[in-house]
C-alpha cells in the first residue's frame, strides 16, 4: 500500500509538469499581437499559416504550421528567409517604396512562376512577358496583376531576366479596399542569397519554395503573418 501510495504522488506531481511543458511547446505565434488582432473571424477557416519572423537586419525565418485536430502542427521549417532591405514596419505605416516588409496577417491567394503548370492546392498563374504588377499610386490599376500596354508610369515584371519570380506566392496585403501608396506587390519569392533583401516581400532558397507552394491548399484558406 505504501509503494502505491508512492506511485499516486510522482504521477500528481508529474501532471502539473506535463501540463506546463505542454503550455510552453505552443507556438510563440499564437501570443503575437499581429495574430490577436486580427485571426478571431479567421480562426475557424484558417488551417495553415506560413510564418515569417524578422530576427536581425534583412534576416528572417519562415516555417509552414498546420492546424490538425484544434492543434497546431509545425510542418516546414524554420527555415532561413530575407525581408525587405530596410526591415519590418506596421501596416499602417507602410508606403510605396519604402523597402520594408508590411507586418501582419494576410491571404495567400496564388501561385505564380514561369513553368506551365505547377503542383500546388492554390490557383497557379503562368507568368508572360506581357504580364506586369502595377506600383503606379497614381493609376486606377494600383497593387493589382495587369498587363501591357498599360498607362501605368510604374510597374514590375512578373516575368524577370533573373531567377527572383521563377517562381512566388501572391500575398494579399493592401487589398479591398486599395489604398493608394500604402504599398504594392507583397509577395514571397526566391531570394538572391541569405543577406541580400528584398525591396518588400519575403523570399527564401528554391527549394523550400517550392516545398512550400506544393504544400499549400485552397480549402486550408493560408495566411502569411508577418512578426517584427
Amino acid at each position: 500500500m505504501k509503494r502505491l501510495t508512492l506511485v499516486i504522488w510522482a504521477l500528481l506531481l508529474t501532471f502539473p509538469a506535463i501540463a506546463a511543458q505542454a503550455v510552453v511547446e505552443q507556438p510563440a505565434f499564437l501570443s503575437s499581437s499581429e495574430w490577436s488582432e486580427t485571426s478571431a473571424k479567421l480562426l475557424t477557416h484558417t488551417l495553415q499559416v506560413v510564418v515569417i519572423q524578422a530576427q536581425q537586419g534583412v534576416k528572417a525565418t519562415m516555417a509552414l504550421w498546420e492546424k490538425k485536430n484544434e492543434e497546431w502542427i509545425l510542418v516546414y521549417g524554420p527555415w532561413p528567409a530575407v525581408i525587405g532591405k530596410n526591415g519590418m514596419v506596421r501596416r499602417e505605416q507602410k508606403k510605396e517604396g519604402d523597402g520594408k516588409t508590411p507586418t501582419g496577417l494576410f491571404p495567400i491567394s496564388l501561385v505564380f512562376g514561369e513553368a506551365d503548370q505547377f503542383e500546388t492546392g492554390l490557383p497557379y498563374r503562368t507568368t508572360t512577358e506581357q504580364d506586369i504588377w502595377v506600383d503606379d499610386p497614381q493609376s486606377a490599376l494600383y497593387n493589382q496583376w495587369s498587363q501591357l500596354p498599360t498607362t501605368a508610369h510604374s510597374f514590375e515584371r512578373m516575368k524577370r531576366k533573373d531567377i527572383l519570380y521563377k517562381l512566388g506566392l501572391v500575398v494579399d496585403y493592401n487589398q479591398h479596399p486599395v489604398v493608394a501608396g500604402a504599398g504594392s506587390a507583397i509577395f514571397i519569392h526566391i531570394w538572391r542569397n541569405e543577406n541580400k533583401g528584398t525591396a518588400g516581400c519575403a523570399a527564401l532558397a528554391e527549394e523550400n519554395l517550392v516545398r512550400l507552394a506544393h504544400a499549400l491548399k485552397r480549402e486550408s484558406n493560408p495566411f502569411g503573418l508577418f512578426l517584427p
